[in-house]
């Protein structure tokens, strides 16, 4: 019974974050996301080419998404704390690897944060703060996303005390870093988005 409780909730967190909003509205909108940016199906690349409000958008769903099915599970299945973080570890999965995507998904970020706030809530906001302000210091998002990357087992390992839970974080956070190389890349040539150019485009066009 058990066994058949870690795969129904492992298949069903995949299944529900392999949904892309930003797929959906660039469908909606006749865009092609996967043509222009970062090329992926993600919340920073809808903002690149679809503006912020639409990138607002789909950042909290994906959010929404994995937060949703770490809740429902943790909810569900209190006391299995490592079901909990298969089925995190499976929700950045399904949003990077969306099986009717032909596995070509997102970047994973929005959704990990999400799962990390269905675990832990209160450290997520924390988080969430650390990663607005580096984010506007150092003018990359990638800077926050790599470091967040690396903190979220180390997070796992220290909350639980558990290193396979930690181990399984790991999986997923590993693909982002290693998906976020190009970013620096971009950052060395200096082609890389800034976050302060697109939090305030507007207000400089004022001027």
């Amino acid at each position: 019974m058990k066994i058949a409780i870690y795969i129904i909730c492992t298949v069903l967190g995949y299944m529900i974050c392999s949904f892309s909003m930003s797929h959906l509205l660039a469908k909606l909108k006749k865009k092609d996301l996967r043509s222009g940016g970062s090329g992926n199906l993600g919340a920073s690349n809808t903002t690149i080419l679809m503006g912020i409000k639409y990138g607002v958008l789909v950042g909290a769903v994906d959010i929404f998404k994995g937060s949703i099915c770490v809740f429902a599970v943790r909810l569900l299945f209190p006391d299995m704390v490592l079901l909990h973080h298969i089925v995190a570890a499976a929700c950045v999965m399904g949003h990077m690897f969306p099986f009717y995507l032909k596995f070509k998904g997102g970047k994973g970020f929005a959704t990990t944060i999400g799962v990390m706030f269905g675990l832990y809530p209160l450290t997520t906001v924390v988080v969430a703060v650390c990663i607005i302000l580096v984010a506007i210091i150092s003018n990359y998002l990638i800077i926050s996303t790599i470091l967040t990357a690396i903190a979220f087992p180390l997070i796992v390992c220290i909350k639980t005390g558990d290193w396979i839970s930690g181990w399984i974080i790991a999986v997923p956070m590993s693909i982002i870093v290693f998906k976020h190389v190009p970013n620096v890349m971009k950052i060395i040539k200096g082609e890389e988005f800034k976050v302060r150019d697109i939090l305030f485009k507007k207000k400089n066009k004022d001027k």
